[in-house]
Order: C-alpha cells, then structure tokens, then sequence
C-alpha cells in the first residue's frame, strides 16, 4: 500500500506540499513515487477508506469486469496518463476503461477528445473517423487536404511563370472550414494542432 497527496483529493491541505502537487504535469509521478515506481499509465489512484492518502495505483486499461473488481466499490481520487480528463465521482468502470484504452492506443488526442466531449461514449466511439491529424498549424492540413502544392506544380507544366498569379489562401480555407462547422481545432501548448472532424 502507497501513501501521498492526490492532486484532486478534497482531502488537500494548504501547505507546501501540496502547492508542489497542485503543478504536477499529468506525466509525471505522484509524490512519493520516483520514475522507478511510475504506474502504468493511465492510471486512477483509489483511496483505502475514508483516506484518500492511502489506496493504490490502478491499471485503467483493465477490462471493465477487472476494473469494477480492483476498484471494489473505492472512490477515485487522482489519475495520470489522462490528459485534461478528469473522472467525477461516480464513473463507471466501462467508461474508465474505454477512455484509458483509447489513450493507450492513440495517445494525448483521444485524451484531449474524451475531455471535449465530457466522455461521451457515442463520441469517443467516434474518434478514429474524426481525428483528421497532429500538424504543425491548421494552415498545413488545409495544404494537405487539398494537395494544393502538387496542383500548382502541375499548373507549371502547362502554364508556366503564369502560376505565380494562382494563390491558396489556407488561412482562409482554414477559417471557412471552423467557421461552417466543419473541422475542430485545438491548439496546443508547444504550438502545434490537432485537426478534428465535426460533421
């Protein structure tokens, strides 16, 4: 059995402990586990009794069977390998375990797409036909999509210096494209984007 703060217990106290938890990156371990000991991620914390220092890591990718046995009728009080979901009290074990099998398999978009959807189960379903990419701007998928770099080299051929007068704006393909509904995009931290499918 391990003991620490989870960052969303509402045990929490204010010292300095846990302003040194409150800024955990959802990487990163727990207090009280060194990257020797990290769970599996992702990963929910389950308190052992009324405490929520003391519980045990739990393997969020279990089966749902599995899961609603490890977990045992405990409370979850902290996860890692989530991203920006969080769980709320009450979330079944089929919707832990398919959120943290969808994060195992596509990684931090599916995590980003549960959160956006508040772990819809119709929507998480539907990632794998919505998730149209990771690109450095919203302007290279418009590039993409459209193949309209290999359509002006063609142009070349048949038109010459002429091209030059031809422009994708893909800015504004990009705009037209959020502004009709079509496309979701979330800009990250580190600048890059995922590119979502909305219709």
């Amino acid at each position: 059995m391990n003991e620490y703060t989870p960052r969303h217990s509402r045990h929490h106290h204010e010292d300095s402990h846990e302003t040194q938890q409150s800024t955990r990156r959802d990487d990163e371990p727990a207090v009280g586990f060194d990257p020797e000991h990290l769970p599996p991620q992702p990963s929910i914390w389950v308190a052992t009794g009324s405490e929520a220092m003391t519980g045990q890591w739990i393997d969020a990718t279990l089966d749902p069977d599995q899961l609603k046995v490890a977990l045992d009728g405990r409370d979850i009080y902290d996860s890692i390998g989530f991203g920006d979901f969080h769980f709320r009290p009450g979330d079944n074990p089929q919707l832990i375990s398919t959120i943290a099998r969808g994060i195992r398999e596509y990684g931090e978009p599916f995590a980003y797409w549960a959160h956006l959807h508040d772990g819809d189960p119709g929507m998480l379903a539907s990632f794998e036909d919505a998730y149209l990419g990771d690109y450095a701007t919203p302007a290279d998928w418009a590039l993409a999509i459209t193949d309209a770099q290999n359509i002006l080299n063609e142009l070349r051929l048949d038109i010459g210096d002429l091209v030059e007068f031809f422009h994708f704006d893909a800015d504004a393909f990009v705009e037209n494209a959020v502004d009709d509904g079509h496309v979701w995009i979330e800009r990250r931290d580190d600048g890059r984007c995922w590119v979502f499918r909305t219709t």
